[in-house]
């Protein structure tokens, strides 16, 4: 099969538009925005301070979880992005803390996907 330029861009767009999902403005005091690639089952989580980290192995399911928030606070707090309480139902960062932390899953410092 011959493949033309076009039909390579087309490839590339098809890629990026089916197997990247992204959440570029969360509410959130802790996690700025997400990046996750469904093919490599990868995700991209920004902070607010700026840090970025990749985590593998992630499910679509858990990445759902996650950018919807489905952990409640167990700690209280506020910085300049917002506050959080004991009990507060949807977080994002609760979510990253049940989903990721708690459950010990692989990570590296740093942005694997270019987000």
């Amino acid at each position: 099969m011959i493949v033309s330029n076009s039909n390579i861009f087309d490839i590339v767009l098809k890629r990026i538009y089916t197997a990247r999902r992204g959440k570029n403005k969360i509410k959130s005091s802790n996690v700025k925005r997400m990046v996750y690639d469904d093919e490599l089952r990868m995700l991209v989580i920004e902070f607010q301070d700026r840090s970025k980290y990749t985590y593998g192995e992630i499910t679509l399911d858990r990445f759902q979880k996650i950018t919807n928030g489905e952990a409640t606070c167990i700690t209280k707090g506020n910085n300049k992005y917002g506050r959080w309480w004991i009990g507060k139902n949807p977080s994002v960062g609760a979510a990253v803390y049940r989903y990721l932390v708690k459950a010990r899953v692989d990570y590296i410092k740093g942005d694997l996907l270019g987000i």
